[in-house]
């Protein structure tokens, strides 16, 4: 029975750059572990984040095509919390 989502990916161009920016707008957690990709946690989930070229073993059978679109469900939709790059719908 599935209970939840363990992980998901993002293959980015630069894990540094990208990092920075889920830790600065969005508050996640960097875990940086020897022989594991780099993570990004929030609450009790966790994005891996592999940089384009430099994906880690073992990789999937069949790599696919994966939505592009995934929301987040923010604590409050205030202008405090939500960034103004956002769309209007969120402010």
């Amino acid at each position: 029975m599935i209970t939840g989502i363990d992980h998901f990916v993002l293959t980015v161009r630069s894990v540094e750059d990208t990092c920075a920016f889920y830790q600065r707008v969005l508050g996640f957690k960097r875990l940086d572990e020897p022989d594991r990709p780099t993570a990004l946690l929030f609450g009790t989930q966790k994005i891996n984040v592999h940089e384009a070229g430099h994906t880690f073993e073992p990789k999937a059978r069949r790599r696919r095509r994966a939505p592009r679109i995934f929301a987040w469900s923010p604590r409050a939709r205030s202008r405090r919390y939500v960034p103004a790059w956002l769309p209007m719908a969120w402010r």
